[in-house]
């Protein structure tokens, strides 16, 4: 069951990581110690993948960053995931903030 859920995570990990990285036009006074967009969202993903406590949803969720802000769409089973999750998404390098537009199901 975890290799079924590994293989789609790591596809939109691929997608994601892919469409950010042709795009450096807007960013021509970046530091090394800023990571890129697409670093900080493979760093999130990689870090959610890695919470086992985590419900699958929550594993599987939408993130995407924009100039360090980490933007989160999905469901996740409570707000304690949802705190979790946004607390896992601020302790990664370069997250400036987090917009959570997570939504919570219904058990």
């Amino acid at each position: 069951m975890k290799k079924i859920l590994l293989i789609p995570a790591i596809c939109l990990l691929c997608i994601s990581c892919n469409a950010n990285t042709n795009d450096h036009s807007s960013e021509p006074n970046q530091t090394q110690s800023q990571p890129a967009d697409w670093e900080i969202t493979a760093s999130v993903k990689k870090n959610l993948m890695a919470d086992s406590s985590l419900s699958s949803s929550a594993r599987m969720i939408s993130v995407t960053t924009n100039s360090g802000v980490v933007i989160l769409t999905g469901t996740v089973v409570s707000r304690e995931e949802s705190h979790k999750v946004v607390k896992i998404v601020k302790s990664v390098s370069g997250v400036k903030s987090v917009d959570n537009q997570l939504v919570i199901s219904n058990p």
